[in-house]
């Protein structure tokens, strides 16, 4: 599962530049139902939350996806805030 930061970095330019935010938000949410571990599935979490929140304004999808990372991560400084 891509899960450094580089690979998910080029994934998030190339759906900005083809204009495939909502394929790449699909995909991302179909890697953390399939995630092996708690930590791929945080770090895919807060990618997808960051999709959600900024370039498509889904902002009640991006806090129940916050709220899955504070349930995987409830030490997460980062998801309480985005709730």
């Amino acid at each position: 599962f891509p899960t450094s930061t580089a690979v998910l970095d080029a994934l998030w330019d190339v759906a900005h530049e083809t204009k495939r935010l909502d394929a790449l938000d699909a995909h991302l949410s179909r890697l953390v139902d399939d995630a092996l571990d708690s930590k791929t599935a945080v770090a895919l979490l807060r990618q997808r939350g960051r999709l959600l929140e900024g370039p498509l304004s889904r902002h009640a999808d991006a806090a129940e996806v916050y709220g899955k990372l504070l349930q995987l991560d409830p030490s997460n400084d980062e998801a309480p805030r985005k709730l």
